[in-house]
């Protein structure tokens, strides 16, 4: 097992989903966060996954995660403009 900032994002994602308990959420979100991984869509946020839907016709997991195709190689600064977005319209602060 290698040092998982060096690893292609692939396989990151194939040795963090082997331990128990980690599903997609959880290794988007440490890709996101913790690799600083510039190009993650984190599809089952609900957060962005309803701000997508409030500013665009797309409705199905699927037609959201091809409208998120535009916004490659950088979807992981769109999510973060997504969840600033969904946070302000509903006057909350995010959290730092």
């Amino acid at each position: 097992m290698g040092i998982l900032p060096d690893l292609p994002v692939a396989i990151t994602r194939s040795q963090l989903m082997s331990i128990k308990g980690i599903g997609d959420w959880t290794v988007d979100i440490y890709l996101m966060f913790c690799l600083q991984t510039r190009d993650v869509f984190p599809v089952g946020d609900i957060a962005v996954i309803n701000t997508v839907r409030e500013l665009t016709h797309a409705v199905s997991k699927d037609e959201i995660l091809a409208y998120s195709e535009k916004w490659k190689p950088c979807r992981s600064l769109a999510s973060y403009f997504l969840w600033h977005f969904y946070l302000s319209k509903r006057k909350r602060t995010p959290v730092v």
